[in-house]
């Protein structure tokens, strides 16, 4: 079977536009990563600074925080 120059070109160009989404999945990975543990140190922050009445309202102790 003979390949065309034409076809190696576009199976060429699709082994580089799958490197090329590789950095970019590690980029969004890495933003997600980062966006979930800032949210959860502030929901801690703000836990830790309501009052034991103010917890039991929304149903957690000292001991959950």
């Amino acid at each position: 079977m003979m390949i065309t120059p034409l076809a190696q070109r576009g199976e060429h160009h699709g082994i580089l536009r799958e490197r090329s989404k590789r950095p970019f999945i590690a980029f969004v990975w890495v933003a997600k990563t980062l966006r979930n543990w800032y949210r959860i140190n502030r929901t801690r922050r703000i836990l830790s600074q309501m009052s034991d009445e103010q917890l039991k309202d929304v149903g957690l102790s000292r001991y959950d925080v």
